[in-house]
């Protein structure tokens, strides 16, 4: 039987889970049976099975049995501070990951907005040296003529 999720759902929102098509290798040892998230508060039962606490507490309150082997079960909890520690510093690594891309992304964005300004101004003084050389015809084209006044 499937597990029953809690009414209220945790602040579990990871940006990567198991099975889908990321470039992370998360532990398996990480994603709560239930869920099928990265725990953020490991628990373990009394059986070892490890899950995350909101999910295993909500399961217990209708069950008293293992969701994973389904053996009766104590419903004592233990807090599982190595995994939560290691998720922890998982999770530091992939928000390190976030903050260099994302500021190679910035750098990229700024980098493109100064090409696009220096084009930008490049095409602008194109035009003035256009109406420049422009003028610069009217002017010898006006000589032309009044020299042509002169001479006759």
């Amino acid at each position: 039987k499937a597990p029953v999720p809690p009414q209220q759902k945790t602040e579990i929102t990871p940006p990567y889970s198991p099975g889908s098509n990321n470039p992370y290798d998360i532990p398996r040892s990480f994603i709560c049976p239930l869920t099928l998230e990265i725990m953020t508060d490991p628990v373990m039962t009394c059986h070892g099975q490890t899950y995350e606490r909101a999910y295993i507490q909500e399961w217990f309150k209708s069950h008293s049995t293992d969701p994973i082997t389904n053996t009766t079960i104590l419903k004592h909890l233990v807090p599982n501070r190595a995994l939560k520690e290691a998720i922890e510093e998982f999770n530091k690594g992939f928000s390190s990951l976030k903050i260099a891309q994302q500021s190679v992304e910035d750098k990229e964005m700024a980098m493109q907005l100064w090409i696009e300004e220096q084009e930008s101004a490049h095409a602008r003084k194109g035009q003035s040296m256009k109406r420049l050389q422009e003028s610069v015809q009217q002017v010898k084209k006006s000589v032309q003529q009044i020299k042509l006044s002169v001479e006759s």
